[in-house]
């Protein structure tokens, strides 16, 4: 076996090890999202809960997976041992003497930056979500750190710990929710997300710490390597900051349409991410230090490894998701409080965002690119256009009235803009070495199997079938578990038949 292909197969292992955490993470944040909606519904409480926890969980692009994650990583991955502990103790004390001032000062002013950049009008509300937005804030400065220390962990290709880390913070989450609502109200969510960040943070950090890494703290900011990850940080960080603000202005025009919309956008995303979040976090966590490590041809040949693994993991996916959208969601969040005509406004903007999700992977993708080729200019001037589409088809398609599936079409179109720019801008002027048609013709497989899972689902839909709309109950569960294992099944009986190869195997042939 040479050299490339026991590469590819190592990568296609350790692929296949993050996408079993990150789907274990994902369902269990499903659950999560059940707790959440049974506990407090979709009525005015829960977009004050939602607006204020998706203020730092959208600034987690800045300070946390986002800019600074991307920025430090390929510094890291070609740095030293010695050089890795000062690295990673540097940006550990960056960020803290950066996130301490951001959270007192969201703290002090908590009501007044609730009332400006929502659209909320009662000031119940208002009061309810800024005396939520001090502890989520804590969960930020918590978060920030553990993506640090996922960073380390990444470039020593060790995956399993930040796939399973996460089910710390859901489990916390479920646990909060459901058990101290009845005393606690909203702050049940409060304490849920601060322990659970907690837990999550401390489990990465033994982690690494095992790992043999010896961190060392340090101030020296403006001189060797960590001066230079400061220099990437700043277009990258403006970069993501223009997502946090295009994300952020969504949810001020969904905050003044009518009441539940902040939640159905909301919880949408969450289902969008769940397959998304699998296999978009797979592949980029295990090819993003290849990217950022190699050159010339092997950097071509990491790009459409890993770009063509998104198109043959997310398009099945969409497709399914897409098949069972109103049955997900109506199964799984319709009880208690919240309704089945907020379970189908939840599902309808779902399926505008599946609808796109190769998309926004791909574009994201070559964004990971841009950042291993140490591009971040450029990336930012990418990330304005995108931005500029994004707010200008959002403030169009809501004047139009066209309500909820406003956001999913503008982030479709955005990324669609970035993709294609960000194609010929970086791909074909600096690596000559990558064929779009080579490329195209790799994914034959992938998209007949796709076609025909795409039939098979347009069959199922046809018959229309209303048992979801009962709600969440165990049997409604059972029949949705039922259909998801019938799906997988089905892909795996397509993979074989176009042997479309899933995991590596054992030997050579």
């Amino acid at each position: 076996m040479s050299d490339t292909t026991l590469r590819s197969r190592t990568r296609s292992l350790n692929t296949a090890i993050v996408a079993a955490g990150t789907l274990a993470s994902r369902l269990l944040g499903v659950v999560k999202a059940r707790a959440i909606a049974s506990a407090f519904g979709s009525g005015m409480a829960a977009d004050a809960i939602n607006f204020a926890y998706n203020m730092p969980n959208n600034l987690r692009k800045l300070f946390a997976e986002g800019s600074m994650s991307t920025a430090f990583l390929p510094f890291y991955e070609r740095a030293d041992e010695q050089e890795k502990g000062r690295l990673l103790g540097s940006l550990i004390v960056f960020q803290t003497l950066l996130m301490v001032p951001i959270a007192v000062f969201a703290y002090l002013f908590r009501f007044s930056i609730i009332a400006l950049l929502s659209g909320f009008t009662d000031p119940s509300q208002i009061s309810l979500a800024g005396s939520l937005l001090g502890p989520f804030m804590a969960f930020l400065f918590l978060i920030s750190l553990c993506s640090s220390a996922q960073t380390a962990l990444q470039c020593k290709r060790l995956f399993l710990v930040q796939a399973v880390a996460p089910l710390l913070f859901s489990l916390s989450v479920i646990l909060s929710v459901s058990l101290l609502t009845p005393a606690w109200g909203a702050w049940s969510m409060a304490f849920g997300t601060v322990l659970g960040s907690l837990l999550q943070t401390a489990a990465v950090l033994l982690r690494l710490k095992r790992s043999g890494l010896k961190i060392r703290l340090s101030l020296g900011f403006t001189k060797g390597p960590f001066l230079d990850v400061l220099k990437a940080w700043i277009p990258a960080s403006a970069s993501c900051l223009l997502a946090v603000l295009s994300q952020q202005f969504a949810f001020s025009i969904a905050s003044t349409m009518p009441s539940g919309t902040v939640t159905a956008f909301s919880n949408s995303l969450i289902f969008w991410q769940t397959p998304y979040g699998i296999f978009f976090t797979a592949v980029g966590t295990v090819f993003f230090p290849d990217l950022a490590s190699s050159s010339g041809i092997d950097k071509a040949r990491h790009l459409a490894e890993g770009s063509r693994k998104l198109f043959t993991y997310l398009v099945p996916s969409a497709i399914i998701v897409f098949a069972l959208r109103k049955e997900t969601v109506c199964s799984v969040l319709q009880s208690g409080s919240f309704t089945l005509k907020a379970s189908l406004l939840t599902a309808q903007a779902l399926s505008w965002y599946l609808g796109g999700m190769i998309i926004v992977a791909l574009n994201s993708f070559l964004q990971r690119l841009c950042f291993a080729s140490n591009m971040y200019w450029t990336s930012l001037a990418l990330s304005l256009l995108s931005t500029a589409v994004d707010i200008a088809s959002t403030l169009v398609m809501a004047k139009l009235g066209l309500g909820i599936i406003t956001f999913p079409i503008a982030t479709i179109l955005s990324s669609l803009a970035s993709l294609v720019l960000t194609y010929f801008l970086v791909v074909r002027k600096t690596l000559k070495e990558f064929s779009l048609l080579r490329w195209i013709k790799g994914l034959a497989r992938p998209a007949l199997a796709s076609l025909c899972l795409g039939a098979i689902a347009a069959a199922y839909m046809a018959l229309d079938l209303r048992w979801h709309e009962s709600g969440s109950s165990m049997i409604n569960l059972i029949k949705l578990a039922g259909c998801y294992l019938a799906s997988l099944l089905i892909v795996l009986g397509l993979f074989k038949a176009f042997r479309i190869e899933i995991l590596p195997r054992a030997r050579a042939d």
